[in-house]
Parts: C-alpha cells; structure tokens; sequence
C-alpha cells in the first residue's frame, strides 16, 4: 500500500484546486468513457478527500495526514 503525507499548507492550495474543478468533474469523466458506478466511486473518493483536506485547513500550520491508496 501506498500513502501520501500531506501538509496544512498543500491542502489549503489542493482544497481550492478540487472546489474550482468540482463542476467540471463528472463531464469530464463520463468524456473520459468513465461509467456510471466509475463515476460514483470517484465522486466518493474525491469527496471524502476534499473533506479530509478542509478538515485539515482548520489545523495549525504543518499538520499533515495519510491518504491511503489501496
């Protein structure tokens, strides 16, 4: 398994990154030939890890956390 570190000051730039792009997301996936449970379980995955990121927004500068990609 694969995890990634990142810090307070990467998740405030990636929190505003994902709220631009949102919109966008699942046009380009279905553009991209993703299906409709594809879609589903990246929409979770990107949700779950723009929440883990505004969690962290509210830490002091240098928290960090793991992202698990199993």
């Amino acid at each position: 398994m694969n995890s990634i570190k990142i810090k307070s000051e990467t998740a405030d730039a990636l929190a505003d990154f994902l709220a631009e792009y949102q919109p966008f997301l699942k046009e380009k996936l279905i553009t991209e030939g993703f299906d409709g449970e594809d879609i589903t379980d990246i929409f979770n995955a990107y949700l779950a890890l723009r929440g883990e990121l505004i969690e962290l927004l509210g830490e002091p500068s240098g928290t960090s956390f793991t992202v698990e990609i199993k």
